[in-house]
């Protein structure tokens, strides 16, 4: 197999549900009993009637207008965990840049723009059935067709792809076109990790060398984002000290 037609591998096939309560809950049931398809396998709905994102937060979609779907990854060393989602945003940002939208990376597993969130994803442990490892699941929920209204209602600030740009899309046709985004990311990613991906990371985060706060499991912290290390931790100044943040809810100073 050539090394083209790897990549071209490494997502896909997609199957296409008309309702799922969370495509994320679907997949891992189907990877712990092994019907998941195997590694790359792809499950989007065009209902998702439970879904969630990190926190336990819900997703909420209307039916149709938004793309919800999940993937499924094999096995990751737990130092590049961090940064798995991280390539998976700027497959995103890239599509929003071919639709003309600057999308912005919001760590760890965020897309923006104009400080609005557009995409979220959630990535989980898998596992067989009998208990061992069995890779990642991630789920990304990209707002597509979500209208000023719809998302006036949200308890956060979010936007859309038709916001964005005043023009509705396929919802199926923006994942047909996203796939080879995430594709070309996560090649990258494979064989090098986050380093491979740190520039145009950097390039695309927002808050860089600003102000921010951090809700970490231990409690709250504040100081100045300066950056991303070697395997996708967050690098906060605090008091002239820079320090590594691995797991975070991160948050700009208003």
């Amino acid at each position: 197999m050539s090394s083209s037609d790897q990549e071209q591998a490494l997502l896909g096939p997609v199957e296409w549900v008309d309702v799922l309560p969370s495509t994320n809950s679907v997949l891992l049931e189907r990877v712990a009993c092994g019907s998941a398809g195997g590694a790359g396998a792809v499950l989007a709905t065009r209902d998702q009637t439970a879904g969630r994102g990190r926190q336990q937060r819900i997703w909420q979609s209307a039916p149709g207008r938004n793309l919800t779907f999940s993937f499924h990854w094999p096995d990751t060393p737990p130092q590049r965990m961090v940064s798995l989602p991280m390539a998976v945003a700027l497959g995103v940002v890239d599509l929003l840049g071919e639709l003309g939208v600057a999308g912005g990376a919001k760590w760890p597993n965020d897309v923006l723009v104009d400080g609005r969130k557009i995409c979220g994803l959630l990535a989980e442990t898998a596992t067989d059935d009998e208990g061992r490892s069995a890779g990642v699941v991630i789920g990304v929920g990209l707002n597509v067709n979500m209208t000023a209204d719809e998302a006036a209602a949200i308890d956060r600030p979010a936007t859309s792809i038709r916001i964005a740009t005043g023009a509705p899309y396929s919802v199926d046709d923006v994942l047909a076109r996203l796939l080879p985004l995430l594709t070309a990311r996560l090649g990258q990613w494979r064989v090098r990790g986050f380093p491979s991906i740190r520039s145009d990371w950097q390039a695309a985060a927002v808050w860089l060398n600003q102000a921010v706060e951090l809700q970490t499991d231990s409690g709250p912290m504040s100081g100045i984002l300066r950056g991303y290390g070697e395997s996708g931790e967050l690098l906060l100044e605090v008091n002239g000290k820079v320090c590594e943040v691995w797991s975070a809810e991160l948050m700009r100073v208003s």
